[in-house]
């Protein structure tokens, strides 16, 4: 973060190992070494088919303004499929799970 600051840098990182495995309410690794708030110039990508279960992937953005950039820019975003219901129904349970004590009871195994 001390390179990003100083020399303007982008980060973009992927943490599909890590998200569900490490981190408070399987948050991954990267999340768990960064300050809450990524700001302008990080993406954190993700798969939601390891960890989680599910399949998919994700993008923990910064700002508002990313997103907004991502929608209207990402090819693969405009051009992909809506999920299918047994992949939803997947991810929402595997969430409802990182959000009670059993995930960490499982990280701890």
């Amino acid at each position: 973060l001390r390179l990003q600051e100083k020399y303007g840098l982008f980060l973009y990182i992927d943490d599909a190992h890590g998200i569900s495995i490490f981190g408070d309410n399987g948050e991954g690794f990267v999340r768990s070494q960064l300050p809450p708030e990524l700001g302008e110039r990080t993406i954190v990508a993700a798969s939601l088919g390891k960890g989680f279960g599910a399949s998919g992937g994700m993008l923990m953005l910064g700002t508002v303004h990313q997103e907004a950039l991502f929608r209207c820019y990402s090819l693969p975003h405009a051009f992909s499929a809506s999920p299918n219901v047994a992949a939803v129904g997947a991810a929402l349970a595997s969430a409802k799970i990182h959000q009670t004590a059993e995930l960490k009871l499982s990280q701890e195994r």
